[in-house]
């Protein structure tokens, strides 16, 4: 949750609007839960962690991840993949 927090913090400081929720775990498919979403809010855009547990440049799709690049909606996608930096985490 921290990485969401710097995230929602830079885009306060960018005067970025965005929507956030959290998923339901016992809501069924996530990528279904996420697209659901994403229509009812008329999203512009939506932004994913693609693999979120390697620190390689790599980029390997989970089925839930290929779900949401190749939505219905035509949402557009940001993919974006972690990289270790060796930057504090501010603003927790």
């Amino acid at each position: 949750m921290a990485v969401v927090k710097q995230i929602k913090n830079l885009l306060d400081k960018n005067g970025v609007k965005y929507e956030d929720k959290v998923s339901d775990p016992k809501g069924g498919n996530y990528a279904r839960q996420l697209l659901d979403f994403s229509e009812e809010i008329d999203a512009n855009l939506i932004m994913i962690m693609t693999n979120p547990d390697q620190f390689l440049p790599s980029f390997i799709l989970e089925p839930w991840s290929e779900q949401i690049i190749f939505n219905p909606q035509k949402i557009p996608v940001l993919c974006t993949n972690p990289r270790e930096l060796g930057i504090p985490i501010i603003g927790l």
